[in-house]
C-alpha cells in the first residue's frame, strides 16, 4: 500500500515502516514516551524542533551502525 507523504508525521510513519520498528520502540530510541510519539504522528501533539532535532540524532547513529 503506498503512503502519501504530506507532512512530518507522514515521514516518521514512512519511516518507522523502512526501518521496520514499532512507534514503541521509536519511542525509547528517541527518548519520548510512545503515547507522545503517537500523538505528533496522529497530529495531536507538535511536531517540534526538538522532537525533529532527536530524529536526526537517532538516524546518525543508526547510518554509523552499518
Amino acid at each position: 500500500s503506498d503512503i502519501q507523504i504530506e507532512n512530518d508525521a507522514d515521514r516518521v510513519v514512512l519511516l518507522l515502516r523502512k526501518l521496520g520498528i514499532k512507534q514503541y520502540q521509536f519511542a525509547q530510541e528517541i527518548g519520548y514516551s510512545p503515547g507522545y510519539v503517537e500523538s505528533v504522528i496522529n497530529g495531536r501533539a507538535p511536531f517540534s524542533k526538538t522532537f525533529h532535532n532527536r530524529i536526526n540524532l537517532y538516524l546518525e547513529r543508526k547510518i554509523k551502525e552499518l
